[in-house]
């Protein structure tokens, strides 16, 4: 997710910025490759707790930082004060699918879901 008065519409454009991710997850790894991959000059910072990682992000400290694509969701949607100021980005990090089981009550659509990584 990214701070939407940035006008960033993919990865290219965070050029210089500051991505926030969560220390020792497999996104951490995903994201670097992926910037290195688009050859983004950027700062990554790890935080070590998904709390302190959405801290940062909403206190302005990253530009913006990566995470599944559910999650981003989630937390633009109800997490955030102000949803329609930031930007879930289309970069895929990742083919590999994360599942939701179908008898998980947040997914009210019955069936099973796979999700990708994100850069947002």
């Amino acid at each position: 997710m990214a701070h939407g008065n940035l006008g960033v519409t993919d990865a290219t454009g965070f050029a210089g910025g500051v991505i926030c991710v969560e220390a020792g997850t497999t996104i951490e790894r995903l994201a670097a490759n992926y910037l290195q991959t688009v050859n983004v000059d950027h700062r990554m910072v790890s935080y070590e707790s998904a709390a302190e990682l959405r801290s940062a992000y909403l206190a302005n400290r990253c530009d913006a930082f990566a995470g599944w694509g559910p999650k981003l969701a989630v937390l633009r949607a109800i997490e955030i004060d102000n949803p329609d100021d930031h930007v879930i980005l289309s970069d895929q990090l990742s083919s590999e699918p994360i599942s939701a089981a179908g008898d998980n009550p947040l997914y009210r659509s019955g069936g099973d879901a796979a999700f990708p990584a994100r850069l947002a």
